[in-house]
């Protein structure tokens, strides 16, 4: 008998090395694939007219790309029971504890390494590195002092290096959510509705551009006085080389005041034609934009955005809602909207059944989504400071805030699943206090909604006001 059971648990424990070993495998071609998808959005997205020299830089971008996609992968192995559920677990530890590595770590000391790199000399590098770095940890540590990150329930065993480490990471990642977000939610109805079209005419752009034209001609106009005076310059200096000190400086003086302020006044031109080119490509946006919005597609997509200027105004709603009293949703919303609608129309439905199979293409939606937003913001911010920062503390940057983000996003996902496919989070985060980040993301996202109104208000105004003066 006691042979038999020990056949028994050889066999079983031989049975999990193999399920390991056989998940393992599909889990790591998957993200090779993902490091490969990173790297081309990298090279052939972000980085088409730049050229990144440092290799490392390129790595980590890619290997945070990959890290989110396998989180988001195994939350959707879970709904759909995908590999045993012991190898799960497993490697969702692992890719959490990869992924708060890169972001807690290893991208923020390579970027303080980064940043010191205007020293030269090796030591003075090193010890501004170590020095910034240790004020991160610092900042990083204490964070959670001030911030109830930690359920009043958990038990000291359940906290350990990787809730202490999410939950860190998650106050960052929430509020950049919760800023996207709101963000998001009000400029959806000024981007999508055709009622926020301004008119634009052929006239319009003609003017736009006789002055870009204009001042493009003043330009030049400037540049070959400016480079005839410099001729005059070097023609006196060799003229008066051989002249008192004090004599020359006195000749030399107005002409190079001149000079100077000649070169200010080019500057002011440029920066005033670089931003009427940017005018005239936003009125050919707009115009495009109108006549779009008359073809039956444009069309279509008005109704549609009037659907979703629906659910981010009642997200909005909801969320003013929830401060004021208090609340924190315990019902998924597939499965609290299939209940309703089963019970308003008197339907015959196995809702547990159904809101599986919803919350599968609902949570793959929200990802993808997720996931397009992000990169798109990534490529934002990347083509907007491109210029004024080094391309590689900008794509570190990048690769720490993605990271951040989805991290914190699978904090924020798991109101999103039905409570039997919570466990993969809360099981493994169990001594989180997932209501603080709930109620932090409502606070932060109401706060960045009303900024947002006034930002794009201001704008507006401001637009409205070059249009004038163009």
């Amino acid at each position: 008998m006691d042979n038999i059971n020990y056949d028994y648990d050889a066999i079983e424990i031989k049975t999990s090395f193999f399920s390991l070993l056989y998940s393992g495998i599909i889990l790591l071609t998957l993200f090779i694939i993902y490091y490969i998808i990173g790297h081309l959005f990298f090279e052939n997205k972000l980085y088409t007219d730049y050229e990144v020299k440092n290799n490392l830089v390129r790595v980590l971008f890619s290997l945070v790309f990959a890290g989110s996609c396998s989180l988001f992968e195994l939350v959707i192995f879970e709904i759909t029971d995908i590999l045993g559920l012991s190898s799960r677990r497993f490697y969702w530890k692992i890719v959490i504890y990869f992924m708060l590595g890169l972001v807690s770590f290893v991208i923020p000391f390579y970027q303080s390494y980064t940043v010191c790199a205007f020293s030269k000399i090796r030591h003075i590098h090193v010890t501004f590195t170590i020095i910034l770095f240790l004020l991160y940890l610092l900042v990083f540590w204490r964070i959670s002092i001030y911030f109830p990150i930690y359920s009043k329930y958990a038990a000291p065993k359940d906290i350990n290096a990787l809730t202490e480490g999410i939950g860190r990471v998650g106050i960052f990642g929430v509020t950049f959510m919760a800023i996207l977000s709101a963000f998001g939610a009000v400029n959806s109805p000024y981007t999508t509705l055709s009622i926020f079209l301004k008119p634009i005419s052929k006239n319009d752009i003609n003017v736009a551009e006789r002055k870009y034209q204009k001042t493009m001609e003043n330009i030049l106009m400037k540049k070959r006085r400016l480079l005839k005076l410099k001729e005059k310059h070097m023609e006196s200096e060799q003229h008066n080389q051989r002249q008192s000190l004090a004599h020359i400086f006195n000749i030399f003086k107005p002409k190079t005041n001149e000079i100077s302020k000649l070169n200010e006044e080019i500057q002011e031109l440029e920066l005033f034609n670089r931003q009427l080119f940017q005018a005239i490509d936003e009125l050919y946006i707009e115009k495009d934009k109108i006549a779009f919005s008359q073809t039956w597609l444009g069309k279509y997509n008005n109704k549609l955005g009037y659907f979703f200027s629906g659910y981010c105004l009642y997200k909005i709603v909801m969320t003013v809602v929830n401060i004021l009293f208090n609340r924190i949703g315990e019902t998924d919303p597939i499965t609290y909207g299939l209940d309703i609608v089963v019970k308003s129309l008197q339907l015959n439905i196995d809702v547990n059944l159904w809101s599986k199979q919803l919350s599968f293409i609902f949570i793959g939606v929200l990802i993808l989504v997720s996931i397009r937003g992000l990169l798109i913001q990534i490529m934002k911010i990347f083509q907007n400071y491109s210029k004024a920062l080094s391309p590689d503390i900008i794509v570190l940057f990048l690769a720490w805030f993605m990271g951040t983000y989805f991290l914190s996003f699978v904090l924020m996902m798991r109101m999103n699943l039905p409570p039997q496919y919570r466990t993969i989070i809360t099981d493994v985060l169990k001594s989180i206090e997932f209501d603080f980040y709930q109620r932090w993301f409502d606070v932060i996202f109401l706060i960045s909604a009303l900024l947002s109104i006034v930002f794009l208000y201001m704008v507006d105004q401001l637009q409205k006001q070059k249009l004038l003066l163009e």
